[in-house]
């Protein structure tokens, strides 16, 4: 599809559970030729410019979200 003048292709390359279990992402975001996102369980996000470029790309509730880091303060 074409989003603002931007050529942009969804692949779904799995739509079997267990099919995708055995393989990293269920999909791809190709924008203006380029590969731009990996589209796997949870919520994946891109977002680009007038170009195609990516300006953000953002993973939450999958494997490649940023994982929670905690210090313990084991003087107390």
């Amino acid at each position: 599809m074409a989003l603002a003048g931007v050529d942009v292709e969804t692949r779904m390359e799995s739509w079997l559970a267990s099919d995708t279990i055995r393989r990293m992402g269920f999909g791809h975001v190709v924008v203006n030729h380029r590969h731009t996102l990996i589209v796997e369980r949870g919520v994946s996000f891109a977002a680009f410019d007038s170009t195609g470029r990516a300006i953000l790309t953002a993973y939450a509730s999958n494997i490649f979200a940023p994982q929670g880091r905690y210090l313990v303060d084991i003087r107390r």
